[in-house]
């Protein structure tokens, strides 16, 4: 001010909320509630059905490429346009900022929104999932924590409602999730690996194998190791009779069985050794015959401690003798009550037949009658005899 002028005194201008928000301190990781552009996107979030049908716009797409390396920008900039015409603008800038408090705005928002709303995102469950495999190339801690769980709430969501995952939404999530479980974080490998788990429950097993077997590929030890584990759990009698006809894919796993690292050879033989419980001895000697002695004898005793110490009674490896689930003592022990073993290794009653005429007892045995044999005669009567 110049020399000898008043002063003005300013007075402070009302902040809009806008502004409250801004400046107030995020909380990052959600913990205790949302933070505050969180809250701001939930009151402001809207979600509309894509133009598109959603069948017609997963079969225009059943050839296009999603991960697990980078993602092309032409499909990515395609993601963007039809999240444009599914979500309000706010939200829409939020999910594809590139400060990392948006993101995790966006990502606090959905997880609010799926909860309060349930399976509300069906209809465009697609390209949630493409977005959210797409923020697992952040290198941020945080954001990947709140990425997988809103993908767990997803599938959690799925299973208790009985919805299945479409085949083009399981290509773009289990092989993004498979090829990231080899996370450096024991945390994040242990959150992605439950993720895995529970997509069993959402998706056919024979439709998974396919993506299993190529995660057993992977570049990465872990990656591939948790590929095995989780093979191992969806192996059925559809999987292990599709495994025996293709060598090409059978020979992945065999591959892995004789492995050098240590977690990848064990989840192998544990897949082995599930397989074994779905197929003939025969059968599974014959796609095991390239197998070395020492992995033979690791998935006999795999298979020994999945049936709780004999091998299981529907296959074998080689060498290997079928004894029922629990021992031979059970099928003695059920032999005497009148029980009667099933192919799953339990008993049930047997049949009731019709009740026997009780039979007459047998007639007791006749006494026998010993025979008089002649007595040699005397020596007087020799002496009489010879005197006459």
């Amino acid at each position: 001010l110049p020399h000898g002028s008043p002063a003005v005194r300013s007075e402070a201008r009302p902040r809009s909320a806008r502004a409250e928000a801004a400046a107030a301190p995020r909380d990052a990781l959600g913990v205790g509630g949302l933070s505050v552009v969180a809250r701001e996107l939930c009151l402001t979030f809207e979600l509309f059905e894509p133009r598109q049908p959603k069948h017609l716009r997963q079969q225009r797409e059943r050839c296009q490429y999603w991960g697990p390396e980078p993602i092309p920008q032409e499909f990515l900039h395609g993601l963007k346009e039809t999240w444009r015409q599914c979500i309000d603008e706010r939200t829409w800038s939020a999910m594809f900022s590139e400060k990392m408090e948006e993101q995790l705005a966006a990502l606090q928002c959905w997880r609010c929104k799926l909860q309060e709303q349930g399976n509300s995102a069906e209809q465009c469950l697609d390209l949630l999932l493409k977005w959210l495999t797409w923020m697992l190339f952040n290198t941020n801690t945080q954001v990947w924590k709140s990425t997988l769980e809103v993908i767990a709430l997803v599938i959690a969501q799925a299973a208790a409602s009985g919805m299945a995952l479409t085949e083009r939404e399981a290509q773009i999530l289990v092989p993004n999730l498979l090829e990231r479980s080899g996370h450096n974080m024991p945390a994040i490998r242990e959150s992605l690996e439950a993720i895995l788990r529970q997509s069993l429950a959402v998706h056919p097993w024979l439709l998974l194998m396919p993506m299993l077997l190529r995660g057993l590929a992977s570049k990465s030890k872990r990656s591939a190791a948790c590929s095995a584990r989780i093979l191992a759990e969806a192996v059925d009698r559809p999987v292990a009779m599709a495994l025996t006809k293709s060598q090409k894919d059978f020979a992945f796993l065999l591959k892995a069985a004789e492995d050098k690292d240590t977690d990848l050879r064990r989840g192998a033989i544990q897949a082995l050794a599930a397989l074994a419980q779905h197929l003939d001895a025969q059968t599974f000697a014959r796609v095991t015959k390239s197998m070395s002695p020492a992995v033979q004898t690791a998935v006999r005793a795999a298979m020994a401690k999945a049936t709780g110490g004999t091998t299981a009674p529907t296959g074998a490896a080689r060498g290997v003798p079928l004894t029922p689930r629990g021992g031979p003592e059970p099928q003695r022990r059920a032999a005497g009550e009148g029980l009667s073993r099933t192919g799953s290794g339990s008993y049930l009653p047997r049949a009731a037949s019709a009740p026997k005429q009780p039979q007459a007892p047998p007639p007791p045995p006749e006494p026998r009658q010993e025979e008089q044999l002649p007595c040699p005669p005397s020596s007087m009567q020799r002496r009489g005899a010879s005197m006459a």
